[in-house]
């Protein structure tokens, strides 16, 4: 009995051992993030054929790799945990009844999929995407007038409904192309040093031109975007495809200082966003990919 006892304690700990490692081994499903992204589209004209011939193409690349990036993280937990969502936006939404159908088409929510359907869902996300951006800028790219897109309104009145899920585990992503000028026909505005637009020839922006100490200029004279009262604490923002205009390279620092100080005043952590200027998507995809991966850290 005295041999016996000691043997019955070895396998009792050995059993409660294995139990605890395939529980490691085994994660429920809530210890995993669900990422929610939207794709903020700027179909102004900087995707003109015309004037920009090869936009489109550079903001295809970059979008494809988002998607990427957001199966890399399904498969990470596997597909029977996904609960993630993903779309493509635009604002104001525009009248092309082709662009609105086909980015309802890229507006995919795995929570409301269930069985074999997620893992094809999952499978058909490059082509589905593929197809429908070449839709969406065929059309818009060729349009005969470009309406702008209104980022200033969208920050002040959707960013936070559309972009902020309430579910907890979320980890929020909103993904904005745009050439980094803001500027809308029926959206502009001033109070103080403060504005609602810039583009390449406003004096905010051209006044900080050759200046190399332009951010003590900047900071002192409470220079930026109107505040908008929103609160985007928690959301990650990438801002991608930021175009400098041609002759005024040093556009894009100038660009990063009004965007960056928006989003943190907005409450947006200076470790929550990144602001990338266009170049080739060999040099912008690597960063597009490491940006969603400490996103879901």
């Amino acid at each position: 009995m005295k041999n016996i006892l000691p043997l019955l304690a070895v396998i009792i700990f050995a059993l409660s051992s294995t139990g605890c490692n395939k529980a490691e081994a085994e994660p429920h499903q809530e210890q995993y993030h669900n990422l929610n992204v939207t794709i903020l589209l700027d179909l102004s004209d900087r995707i003109s054929k015309t004037k920009n011939p090869g936009q489109a193409a550079r903001d295809t690349a970059a979008v494809m790799q988002v998607v990427r990036s957001f199966k890399s993280h399904i498969r990470s937990k596997g597909i029977v945990h996904t609960d993630d969502k993903i779309r493509v936006i635009f604002y104001p939404s525009g009248s092309q009844e082709l662009v609105h159908r086909t980015a309802a088409e890229l507006s995919m929510d795995f929570s409301l999929i269930e069985g074999e359907a997620k893992r094809r869902a999952y499978e058909t996300m490059d082509s589905i995407y593929s197809t429908g951006l070449g839709r969406i800028y065929d059309a818009a790219s060729s349009a005969a007038s470009f309406d702008g897109s209104d980022l200033f309104s969208f920050f002040s009145y959707r960013a936070k409904d559309d972009c902020i899920s309430d579910l907890a585990g979320s980890k929020n992503i909103l993904v904005i192309l745009s050439d980094g000028y803001l500027y809308h026909k029926n959206n502009m505005l001033r109070s103080g040093n403060r504005f609602s637009y810039i583009g390449p020839e406003s004096q905010h922006l051209k006044m900080f031109r050759g200046n190399h100490d332009w951010q003590k200029q900047f900071s002192e004279g409470d220079y930026g975007f109107l505040k908008t009262g929103a609160d985007l604490d928690g959301l990650y923002i990438l801002l991608l495809e930021v175009r400098p205009a041609e002759g005024h390279v040093r556009d894009y620092e100038v660009l990063r200082g009004y965007w960056g100080r928006w989003f943190e005043e907005m409450g947006v952590t200076a470790g929550n966003y990144k602001i990338i200027q266009t170049d080739l998507p060999s040099q912008n995809v690597p960063l597009i990919a490491r940006f969603v991966e400490n996103a879901v850290r």
